[in-house]
């Protein structure tokens, strides 16, 4: 079985996929544009879509796509099972049409913004439903979103997404084959390292990659707040290498992932696959999906009230990393995940 993943890495889901295929002796390649976040030599770049238009730059915008169309079209003649992750790879979705025309098995996995639909959202989610309102996703919309389920219903018998919340968008007449395919790491990756019992000063990280995502103010106002009351170390990571990010991941003892959107990420995954008690906002149908997920659930509100209750208990530090490891263990094992893969391939002949 040859697999090809392409054309967006999200949370270098391509990257991990493609490795744990191979080492489940599949055949696999990874296809995306120069944009990973981490260092890997598994992905095969391909060119970006080009800033210039067909009208301002001609030449440079013909070169640039003529060059991404070759590279993705030699990769779906080579494959037996085509697997896109959030859009198609080429104008007009030429790609779908291809591997559909060349019999391909196909399957498609949506992450997030492509088929997010606000109004759904705002229902349950009125953290989202305020940086919405503040333009910081421009472009979700239902419209949107019923356009690409719709580009990939044409081809594509099957649909992953990474939780229950997104299966609340999927439309069920154009795609009733949707299922739940959870976020990925290779553990191999990640050698545990449990927070010290014994540790006088206790590390909180947090990443503001997107700030208004994250919601970052809320959580540099409730380290604020407490470092009046209590030692402890804030690290607010921005502008590094993956690898010091991961070394400091590895080194803190509290993570605190997200408080906007109402659902956990890779960023979350891998602390704790570190054995770290990770602190995220949660959505009630997400938790009740996962009702032992070892994520301790904060809203902007009673953030500072849980972050207390970690950095004064060590024990408690100690005992949610135990069950955070073992979590991502069972659930997040791309090892595992792939094998999983494997059958759902076999079943489309």
């Amino acid at each position: 079985m040859r697999v090809l993943h392409l054309p967006q890495n999200i949370a270098a889901q391509i990257t991990i996929t493609v490795r744990a295929l191979r080492e489940n002796g599949v055949q696999a390649r990874g296809i995306s544009p120069r944009f990973v976040i981490m260092p890997n030599d598994v992905v095969e770049f391909i060119p970006d879509f080009p800033k210039v238009t067909a009208k301002s730059a001609p030449l440079v915008w013909a070169t640039t796509h003529l060059a991404r169309t070759k590279k993705v079209l030699q990769a779906i003649m080579w494959a037996d099972v085509v697997h896109w992750h959030f859009q198609p790879a080429l104008l007009m979705a030429l790609d779908l049409w291809v591997a559909k025309a060349l019999k391909k098995r196909v399957c498609v996995e949506f992450w997030g913004s492509e088929i997010r639909i606000p109004q759904i959202e705002v229902k349950v989610n009125p953290y989202y439903a305020k940086v919405w309102q503040q333009g910081a996703y421009p472009t979700e919309s239902e419209a949107q979103s019923l356009r690409a389920q719709r580009r990939f219903a044409q081809i594509c018998p099957t649909v992953f997404v990474p939780d229950v919340q997104m299966l609340s968008y999927v439309n069920r007449a154009l795609l009733p084959d949707v299922r739940i395919l959870e976020r990925r790491i290779c553990l191999q990756d990640y050698e545990v390292a449990y927070p010290g019992l014994n540790k006088p000063k206790p590390v909180v990280m947090h990443v503001p990659s997107l700030p208004i995502v994250k919601g970052t103010p809320a959580v540099e106002a409730a380290v604020a707040a407490l470092a009046q009351k209590f030692d402890f170390e804030y690290r607010s990571m921005t502008g590094v290498t993956y690898d010091k990010a991961m070394q400091a991941m590895a080194e803190c003892d509290i993570y605190v992932d997200q408080l906007v959107l109402g659902v956990f990420g890779l960023a979350a995954i891998q602390a704790m696959a570190y054995g770290k008690p990770v602190v995220c906002y949660m959505l009630p149908a997400m938790r009740a999906a996962l009702p032992d997920m070892p994520i301790i659930d904060a809203t902007q509100e009673n953030l500072p009230e849980v972050l207390e209750r970690l950095i004064k208990n060590p024990q408690l530090r100690y005992e949610i990393g135990l069950k955070s490891r073992a979590w991502v263990e069972q659930h997040h094992n791309a090892h595992k995940i792939a094998g999983e893969l494997i059958k759902i391939y076999s079943e489309r002949k």
